[in-house]
């Protein structure tokens, strides 16, 4: 009897590992749809080779994998709007990886997208611009918003196909209210929540007027900081919500967890192959 009591403690405690381990390999315990973005026109920050690539070769790479999602960030430099990080614009940029598209003219890289995709794909803008801060690449906001719309006057993309990213307090501003109208005749509103709102509170929650909503993954850290939240926008809105940055299968499980539409990532591809392997087909696109 007693070895026997032994043969069973073991096989119990094998159940349980097993168990265990198949718990870890499991998928998340929310495992929707998710839209994969890329996020600056990046393919893969980290390969070796992105710096040689063209901005063609990663949005036909990124087409062919079926990626449709993009957030860029615009600066006015020169006299016209171009797709930049006020980092790229620097001469010693470290560690920083640009993207093969910086640089470019917001007309050309428009251009660009439609030769690959033509009407089938979406694209967020981000203004990166200061009121009172020189010197460092950046404009006066209505500069930068009122470039993006001659922009998008003369080269359009289709209907509603596009989002210029703005904080609620811009759009309250008086020197950027005005341009509200010009904005939503093109785009959609998109607002960000940064990491200076942790933790989210339901006064956080944007107005109806943006139709999505950008947070950073790192105010859902876990189950009390953002669920409330999300929830309670969930109850009142039909809002969107794409998360920033996702690159890991640990913040990848995070986004799927709280039931996020969409996640940008600097190594799109990968995200999506990550994805799958978990969740089944990621080929989500954009419907508003």
């Amino acid at each position: 009897l007693p070895s026997l009591f032994g043969c069973l403690l073991v096989g119990l405690f094998f159940v349980v590992f097993f168990v265990i381990r198949r718990k870890s390999d499991s998928p998340p315990d929310a495992c929707g749809s998710l839209q994969i973005w890329s996020h600056r026109g990046h393919l893969d920050s980290s390969s070796p080779e992105s710096k040689s690539w063209s901005c063609q070769h990663v949005l036909g790479e990124l087409r062919a994998n079926g990626i449709y999602h993009f957030d860029i960030d615009i600066l006015f430099h020169e006299d016209q709007v171009i797709v930049a990080h006020p980092t790229e614009m620097g001469d010693d940029l470290g560690d920083f990886s640009p993207s093969p598209c910086s640089k470019i003219p917001l007309a050309d890289f428009i251009a660009m997208i439609e030769s690959y995709y033509g009407d089938d794909f979406y694209i967020t803008m981000e203004p990166k611009s200061s009121w009172t801060e020189k010197g460092s690449f950046l404009s006066p906001p209505d500069q930068v918003v009122g470039g993006i719309l001659n922009v998008l006057d003369t080269s359009p993309v289709p209907h509603q196909r596009c989002g210029i990213i703005l904080d609620p307090w811009q759009v309250e501003d008086s020197r950027i209210h005005p341009l509200l109208h010009r904005i939503q005749r093109h785009c959609n509103l998109v607002t960000p929540l940064r990491r200076n709102l942790a933790p989210l509170d339901k006064k956080d929650i944007p107005p109806r007027i943006f139709q999505l909503i950008m947070p950073t993954i790192e105010l859902f850290g876990d189950e009390r900081n953002g669920k409330a939240w999300l929830k309670e926008t969930r109850s009142t809105s039909s809002q969107q919500v794409i998360a920033w940055i996702v690159d890991t299968m640990e913040t990848l499980a995070r986004a799927l967890n709280f039931g996020f539409e969409g996640a940008i990532s600097n190594h799109p591809v990968r995200l999506k192959a990550m994805y799958e392997k978990l969740c089944g087909t990621s080929d989500i696109k954009l419907r508003l």
